[in-house]
């Protein structure tokens, strides 16, 4: 039986390594990030932690859902980030701007909504 779905183990989770990564101050995630890619969004958290870099950027701009779990961890990360002295910006999509909204996340975070790069208008 032929399962597409990847499972932590399976050696597929490699493939995933691009949709989330930290490159000199900017926490990139592009894409839908699963729970099986949780190892890997909180080794990007950690990353940024340790940085030296005194601004730090999470874009969402190319990631169009979170589950509450990696909300929760962005959540701990800005937190950890701004205890270090870091200023924080995070940059989200439309479509997790509105979720955000929703939930009223604007109460715990500052957040802007911005179209993706080359984004059709």
């Amino acid at each position: 039986m032929n399962d597409p779905k990847p499972r932590p183990g399976s050696g597929r989770s490699a493939n995933r390594r691009h949709l989330c990564r930290f490159v000199d101050g900017r926490m990139e995630v592009q894409g839908v990030i699963l729970r099986m890619d949780l190892g890997l969004f909180c080794r990007t958290m950690d990353e940024m932690a340790t940085c030296p870099q005194k601004r730090v950027v999470f874009d969402f701009t190319r990631c169009p859902y979170l589950s509450s779990l990696f909300i929760g961890h962005l959540v701990d990360g800005v937190i950890r980030a701004r205890e270090t002295g870091k200023d924080v910006e995070i940059l989200l999509s439309p479509e997790l701007g509105k979720f955000f909204d929703g939930a009223q996340l604007f109460h715990l975070l500052t957040y802007q909504v911005v179209d993706a790069p080359g984004a059709p208008a």
